[in-house]
């Protein structure tokens, strides 16, 4: 399975709030999904809308008391190892994140409230190879693999509590630039927000979860 990510459409917006499953299909066949970023600590959410040859998904939790989520095309492997198709589930190993995976139809994850989206127009950038998976405490609970992507290399880490005990929730994978770029997450791993770490690079595996 290979999972493709354009960059495309740069959208900022003001406010955040739950999830919905969004009920029209696209006409061409071509699962849309958007990659990006929402929180209420930051008031904002950055968005970019992908073609995805996998399925939409979200993580989402309470990060250090705000409402934090990532939106991404990932493998549909990782979903049916995450026990999602078209739902929500907390992750079995963090309780704390809830994932979600759908493809039926475009954009089928997205925050509520988001305005339609014009068409977007497709950039050309180059395609780098990139591990795409989900680790909890350094360990991976979906298999690693990689993806061809058009856009850049990505992680991103949740760090969450429950019952005293702390947990790393990293979700490796690609994003669109633009996010990158907007989130300024091409320096080195970047504390979006306290408890939430970014990272953007545009090489071959250059952001490898095996390395210590």
């Amino acid at each position: 399975m290979r999972c493709f990510l354009f960059s495309t459409l740069f959208i900022l917006q003001l406010c955040v709030s739950n999830m919905v499953f969004a009920r029209s299909v696209g006409k061409d066949g071509q699962l849309l999904c958007y990659s990006g970023f929402a929180s209420d600590y930051l008031g904002l959410t950055v968005l970019a809308q992908v073609p995805c040859d996998g399925q939409c998904s979200s993580f989402s939790g309470v990060i250090s008391g705000d409402n934090v989520t990532s939106y991404n095309c990932i493998p549909a492997n990782e979903c049916n190892y995450l026990g999602v198709s078209d739902s929500c589930l907390p992750v079995h190993e963090d309780r704390e994140i809830t994932a979600c995976c759908c493809n039926n139809a475009n954009t089928c994850v997205s925050p509520r409230g988001q305005p339609p989206v014009p068409t977007p127009k497709y950039t050309n950038e180059t395609t780098i190879s990139c591990y795409s998976g989900i680790f909890v405490n350094k360990s991976p609970i979906t298999p690693l693999q990689v993806v061809q992507c058009q856009g850049q290399c990505s992680s991103t880490t949740f760090q969450t509590t429950s019952n005293n005990v702390n947990h790393s929730f990293i979700n490796y994978g690609c994003t669109a630039t633009s996010v990158c770029d907007s989130l300024n997450l091409s320096h080195g791993p970047i504390a979006i927000e306290p408890g939430v770490l970014g990272y953007c690079c545009n090489s071959d595996y250059c952001i490898d979860p095996l390395k210590k």
